[in-house]
């Protein structure tokens, strides 16, 4: 069963492993840990992918005064760092750029992830910065507050779940039962050299 999950969160691609390596082990005959070097994030993970998504979202909404025009990240003690350039749309139809970085902090608990917000620097010459901070934050909060919360297993479900099912000729409902058995012992740690540990298994 454990390898059956492992199996999800690697995605294995063989054209990549020469550049990223995941590693993973049995500690105790109880638990899998899974590490994901920074190498993996995007072969592996596609987390640039979400950004994406993420950006593409803030900039079609009409209630976000705001335009992003690039949104990267790297991954910090306790989280990850949201760090971006963009376009605010002030009263008096002004324009200005800023340049911001946004920590996250994440954890898991009980299978579900929690995200907070963590501190926010803002660049910003053509602007007060308390006025570009009221206009970045409702988008960032709403954006955090979209995730906070959810489940594990749903998260799983949403990036490769369905595909794994088909491959091993199981349910949908059947690898959702067994992910949701799973996720209260799910962890999720950051590494000296930033890279994403991941822990689950038996108690």
């Amino acid at each position: 069963m454990a390898l059956l999950v492992f199996s999800l969160l690697l995605y294995p691609d063989p054209t990549l492993a020469e550049t990223c390596e995941v590693q993973s082990d049995i500690v105790d005959f109880k638990r899998v840990r899974v590490h994901y070097p920074p190498s993996c994030f995007e072969p592996k993970l596609n987390i640039s992918d979400k950004l994406s998504e993420l950006q593409d979202y803030i900039n079609r909404s009409p209630r976000f005064p705001v335009q992003l025009t690039r949104l990267d990240y790297q991954l910090i003690d306790g989280g990850i760092q949201l760090q971006a350039d963009a376009i605010l749309d002030l009263p008096r139809q002004r324009k200005a750029n800023v340049s911001f970085s946004q920590d996250l902090l994440l954890s898991v608990r009980d299978g579900s992830l929690n995200l907070s917000l963590g501190e926010l620097n803002l660049r910003s010459p053509e602007v007060p910065v308390g006025l570009a901070k009221s206009s970045l934050l409702p988008a960032i909060r709403i954006s955090v507050k979209d995730l906070d919360g959810s489940q594990m297993d749903d998260i799983i479900m949403a990036n490769g779940g369905l595909q794994l099912a088909e491959q091993v000729d199981l349910k949908p409902n059947v690898l959702e039962f067994i992910l949701e058995k799973l996720q209260p012992s799910i962890r999720i740690e950051i590494d000296d050299d930033l890279g994403l540990i991941i822990t689950w298994g038996f108690d």
